[in-house]
């Protein structure tokens, strides 16, 4: 038994001497030491603002796991770049199919715009990115800062976010079929196969709000069958981690029913400081109004991106794909994903382009409320437009830009790459006549010989606020 607990006989003179506590308080590798006469240092607590305690990782907190996947993921300018650049040659030698190989070809194509048509497509982007945008959504947003009423928040968000599960239907809907695909994959057969019948019943070219159907197939055929697989099986493999995703997709699916929409909609429209601001809106008004947003205008037309996303899907999913082309996808969406996170408070934009028969290909990270140092005459702090962009230009190379952007008033920061150092003086004076024709002053400008890469942590500092915050994982 003394064995089995590990106790030994007390070395000879050590029995009656005092042991002393061998956690020495200045020890750097004991972290928080707890001594209650006084305050110990923090040892990288969540919310200190050092460098070197925001790399130490604290596992609890969902925010500084996100964090952590901002730093390690490899860039996507980079990916992207090297994907486009080779026209696709690494989908195209995975063996995807002569079908699939014109559809690359169709995409390349696309690629092809003037000036005016990248503009325009940008502008669309930026559109689209923003769902709860316009006048009908600045009015609750104005409402919502106002109103001391509980239940009146309660209502407008709960609008909102069946509007929002109502409008994302038919990608929902995408989803859900992928997750049973999952699913079917990574079950056994003779279990898979009663699951593609019942796949058989759902369908995909629902409007928006036309859930019932497919709800009650899922709900009521598809759930209890693959509830039963599990009883039967004891499955605790990938199948399980498909499976808790297509929960989470058919509860927003089934919260975007156009009925519940609209019985959201008339409890909303029941407070007095609602109708006060929006006067009698019918239910045909309304399918106008969020029918003419700019997100739904841009959405319409914003199939360039959605084209690359189904190629990168499909790679990363393909049968026919190699492994290393696989985990070029994955990386490829991975850090597609971060960059859409609910924790990223910043507003993402990709530009891949053939312009003039070059390719190139951008990213940019917009904030459009960031807070200068600077103070106006009131005391406060002035708003300002923060961006930070890369982009590679091929046969020229890499670029990066910060720009500070204050009305009229513009702080650039323009880094090139080495080979392009002896034409500093032509960079300067032709960046400074492309303001000049819009109708912008520089405050400052800065060009120099790019170093290396910069990651959006360093250029938005503000990315790690939240850190302060009560934060723990689920």
């Amino acid at each position: 038994m003394a064995d089995l607990l590990k106790v030994t006989t007390p070395l000879t003179g050590t029995e009656n001497s005092t042991r002393t506590n061998p956690i020495r308080e200045n020890d750097t590798s004991i972290q928080n030491i707890v001594n209650p006469s006084k305050v110990v240092r923090p040892d990288g607590r969540e919310g200190v603002s050092t460098d070197a305690q925001r790399k130490a990782l604290n596992y609890e907190s969902n925010y500084e796991t996100f964090m952590q996947m901002v730093r390690d993921t490899p860039g996507l300018t980079q990916m992207i770049t090297d994907l486009i650049y080779s026209r696709m040659g690494i989908v195209v030698s995975s063996g995807m199919g002569e079908n699939f190989t014109e559809e690359i070809s169709n995409f390349m194509e696309m690629l092809k715009m003037t000036e005016g048509e990248l503009v325009y497509f940008l502008k669309n982007q930026a559109a689209s990115a923003v769902k709860f945008k316009g006048a009908f959504f600045n009015v609750l947003r104005q409402i919502l800062d106002q109103t001391p009423s509980v239940e009146l928040k309660t209502s407008i968000l709960d609008f909102l976010k069946r509007y929002n599960d109502m409008s994302a239907g038919p990608h929902l809907m995408n989803q859900i079929m992928q997750n049973l695909q999952n699913i079917k994959q990574s079950i056994p057969r003779s279990y898979g196969d009663t699951l593609a019948e019942l796949m058989m019943k759902l369908y995909t070219g629902m409007e928006p709000g036309d859930t019932t159907a497919n709800t009650a197939v899922l709900k009521n055929e598809i759930i209890p069958y693959l509830s039963k697989y599990v009883s039967a099986t004891y499955d605790l493999g990938k199948a399980r981690d498909w499976m808790t995703m297509l929960t989470l997709n058919i509860a927003r699916y089934e919260n975007g029913e156009k009925s519940a929409f609209l019985k959201s909609f008339f409890q909303l429209m029941n407070f007095g400081s609602v109708k006060e601001k929006l006067g009698d809106i019918s239910p045909q008004q309304l399918e106008k109004i969020l029918a003419n947003t700019e997100f739904e205008r841009a959405t319409e037309q914003y199939t360039l991106l959605d084209k690359l996303t189904e190629i990168l899907e499909r790679g990363m999913n393909g049968t026919e794909s190699t492994y290393e082309a696989k985990t070029v996808f994955a990386n490829i969406i991975n850090s597609l994903l971060l960059n859409e996170s609910v924790y990223m408070p910043l507003l993402h934009l990709m530009i891949p382009a053939d312009i003039d028969g070059r390719l190139m290909f951008s990213e940019m990270w917009i904030d459009p409320d960031d807070q200068s140092q600077e103070k106006n005459s009131n005391g406060e702090r002035e708003k300002q437009v923060k961006l930070f962009i890369k982009f590679d230009i091929k046969d020229v190379g890499y670029f990066e830009m910060i720009l500070l952007s204050r009305e009229d008033n513009v702080d650039m920061q323009l880094y090139y790459p080495e080979k392009l150092s002896a034409h500093k003086k032509m960079i300067q004076e032709g960046v400074g006549n492309i303001m000049e024709r819009n109708g912008l002053h520089f405050q400052s400008l800065h060009t120099d010989v790019l170093q290396s890469p910069k990651t959006i942590s360093e250029v938005f500092p503000k990315l790690y606020e939240r850190m302060n915050a009560v934060n723990v994982r689920i």
